[in-house]
């Protein structure tokens, strides 16, 4: 927490990808300030892939598609200099923002690939009308996680999901 006010001061800064976690969860090195954060992809609602059970003898099974989300990331961006832009942190002391590689931001990059969903948080960000854009792109081609995804209808949508997905399509 001692980093925020200097992480959000700084803007766009470099920083070494160390690990990736998930696809929208990695380690980061940020020479600036000698500091090793875990960073979140913003914007973005991402399925997680399988993992090591505690005690590490099984495996937790992933969401669909959750590996391939890991794998892009991790091809796109470790061991690689790449710009972060820190927005906030969350309860875990995770810093969450957005990250870029080769000008290419990977919350974008994931969505447009269909192996993320626009997350409702990303409707205050500059980035909502790209992020509604290339979801709505994938959705029609059915890629990955909508090559399966059944339009949820009534109760089962939350309020604040529907509301995020009429503004993408006013958008």
């Amino acid at each position: 927490k001692q980093f925020l006010p200097f992480l959000q001061r700084a803007g766009r800064m470099e920083a070494l990808v160390e690990f990736v976690a998930s696809g929208s969860r990695v380690r980061l090195y940020i020479p600036r300030e000698t500091c090793l954060i875990t960073f979140l992809l913003s914007g973005i609602s991402c399925p997680r892939g399988k993992r090591p059970a505690p005690g590490g003898v099984e495996e937790i099974p992933g969401d669909p598609f959750g590996d391939e989300a890991t794998m892009l990331t991790k091809e796109a961006v470790l061991q690689r200099e790449v710009e972060v832009e820190v927005e906030t942190i969350d309860k875990g002391g995770n810093f969450v923002g957005w990250l870029y590689v080769d000008g290419v931001n990977m919350s974008v990059a994931l969505v447009e690939e269909g192996l993320s969903k626009v997350h409702f948080t990303a409707e205050r960000s500059p980035h909502y009308s790209k992020l509604c854009t290339v979801e709505g792109q994938a959705k029609n081609a059915k890629k990955n996680i909508w090559s399966v995804h059944v339009e949820e209808i009534g109760r089962h949508t939350s309020e604040l999901q529907s509301r995020s997905e009429l503004v993408c399509r006013l958008l």
